[in-house]
């Protein structure tokens, strides 16, 4: 079939019947398909699936897909074009007061901080949010570390001289990384201390915390047990109900212990 596939685009294309590359048509189609990466988080690699490349040419012959480098200089193009629009921004709105939020999670073997920043525009008095930062952070989450990292993207920005408050979680090395910063104030972010408080002082109870238990190894039975996989998908539709896969909780997830037990 992958071969049919691309036998056919190779030999359904005439030679010279392509948009040239300054054409604003194929200029065009190659911003869309970035915004389509960006959007969706595909990866740029689809471009070489034979079954993207006869979609492709289904939908615009004349439309000539690149090779992966091209989209992938392309995408950093833009991306340094979007940057230089935010740093712009920044400079017209000319903030005199900066509000830094920042969160840290793990995926994929990885450590990632993200962060955002709000401020009112002191040129039209809104309301600004701006996300202004996500990478990696596979060093030691010590409280230096952090406010070394949180610090260099501030001035990156412009901004670190501009900084009043940070909003985060109440963890011991957040409120020590913001004890660096002098003169900031430390917002703790009140659904993190929502989230202790149910899981310290609830689901700690001894009843309650049994029935978790017995409900986090009925949840993850049918990656043990193909036949009790069947039984719940077979029940479900002898009652008529739309067939549900039973889920896991995340300690690090907020209510995915709730929406494990309600399912």
């Amino acid at each position: 079939m992958d071969g049919f596939l691309a036998g056919g685009l190779s030999t359904a294309q005439p030679a010279g019947s392509t948009y040239p590359l300054n054409d604003v048509r194929d200029r065009n189609k190659t911003r869309n398909l970035i915004k389509m990466f960006a959007m969706d988080l595909q990866p740029i690699s689809m471009v070489s699936n034979p079954g993207f490349l006869n979609y492709s040419f289904s939908m615009d012959p004349h439309y000539k897909v690149k090779s992966e480098t091209y989209y992938k200089e392309t995408f950093d193009k833009c991306f340094k074009n979007g940057m230089g629009k935010v740093r712009d921004k920044i400079n017209a709105d000319d903030p005199e007061s900066v509000v830094m939020m920042l969160d840290g999670w793990t995926g994929n073997h990885n450590s990632h901080f993200g962060m955002l920043v709000s401020y009112i525009s002191s040129k039209n008095f809104r309301r600004v949010s701006l996300a202004i930062a996500c990478s990696k952070f596979n060093d030691s989450h010590t409280a230096e570390n952090i406010y070394q990292w949180a610090r260099n993207v501030l001035e990156e920005w412009g901004l670190y001289r501009n900084l009043s408050m940070v909003v985060s979680d109440s963890a011991r090395n957040m409120t020590a990384m913001v004890n660096l910063m002098e003169g900031v104030e430390h917002c703790k972010c009140l659904n993190h201390i929502l989230n202790l408080v149910v899981c310290n002082e609830i689901l700690e109870k001894p009843e309650i915390k049994r029935v978790i238990e017995i409900m986090r190894k009925i949840s993850y039975f049918p990656n043990q047990s193909n036949l009790f996989a069947e039984a719940i998908r077979s029940k479900c539709q002898e009652k008529g109900r739309k067939v549900l896969a039973l889920c896991n909780d995340v300690v690090t997830r907020w209510n995915s212990t709730h929406d494990m037990l309600q399912r």
